[in-house]
């Protein structure tokens, strides 16, 4: 696909070139000097679509002020067939040109043949790319923020894609490391299972049994499905939020535990 934008920065570089060869000939300009500048899309469109800065960037190799250089190059440019169909001074020497039908012509005639591959670039060159998002953390609740990363993660994927490169999307569970081995299972206690007769896997260490997590967000992801936990009573209680005297949240112990609710019926035990 070629870039139409490029190619009209291109062409706005060109037309000055033969420009300042016509402005020579005419002797509007003196000889002898290279015409070098950039052509950039302004912030302000409101004096034009693409705005050249030749004129000062080549004011002391001409030995005139920018803004004559600039009047006589604008008068000499030839728009006829190119893709601008106006040509204007602004400031101090910016030359401002006007994109005329022609270049939206090829984009809508580039848009009707490339169909849903327009847009598409290959500078990725198939460099690999890993884009990881969401990134749940399962000691504690799924919020706005995970919905967030997973729109915007699948998006920036989409857009790399598209891009040329070769792009893999993780979906990160931070299941792993300290705080899941002082989570799961539940300190001081056996492990919870979701087997009908509560079995367990094996006794907790008494290191983890000093260092464990509260994990009450946990016992409420197990509690539809966990008919029997065996946990001990010495488990730390869990942590609800409450509201404070200026908005904010201090912990406060609950009430009635999770596991001693009548929908978890837990057993106690040593």
């Amino acid at each position: 696909m070629a870039n139409l934008i490029v190619l009209a920065k291109q062409s706005a570089d060109e037309l000055l070139r033969e420009a300042y060869q016509a402005a020579v000939a005419a002797g509007a300009l003196p000889a002898g000097a290279e015409l070098t500048g950039t052509v950039e899309i302004p912030k302000d469109v409101s004096n034009g679509d693409y705005a050249a800065n030749h004129a000062m960037v080549c004011a002391r190799a001409l030995h005139l002020p920018p803004r004559k250089i600039a009047e006589a190059l604008a008068a000499h440019c030839a728009l006829e067939g190119s893709f601008f169909s106006s040509v204007s001074v602004a400031g101090p020497g910016f030359i401002n040109f006007r994109l005329s039908g022609r270049w939206y012509s090829e984009v809508l005639r580039s848009v009707r043949e490339e169909g849903m591959s327009y847009g598409h670039i290959r500078d990725g060159e198939g460099k690999r790319v890993n884009v990881e998002f969401v990134s749940a953390n399962p000691t504690g609740p799924m919020h706005l923020g995970n919905a967030r990363g997973g729109v915007l993660g699948d998006a920036l994927a989409s857009v790399l894609s598209f891009a040329g490169y070769e792009v893999s999307r993780e979906f990160y569970v931070n299941d792993a490391g300290n705080q899941i081995e002082r989570s799961l299972p539940l300190p001081s206690t056996r492990a919870i299972t979701s087997s009908p007769r509560g079995r367990s896997t094996g006794p907790i260490s008494r290191k983890r049994k000093k260092t464990g997590f509260r994990t009450w967000r946990i016992m409420t992801v197990f509690r539809p499905t966990a008919t029997t936990a065996r946990i001990s009573k010495n488990s730390p209680r869990p942590f609800t939020p409450r509201r404070g005297t200026h908005g904010s949240t201090s912990p406060r112990r609950s009430a009635t535990p999770p596991w001693r609710s009548s929908a978890l019926r837990a057993t106690f035990r040593k």
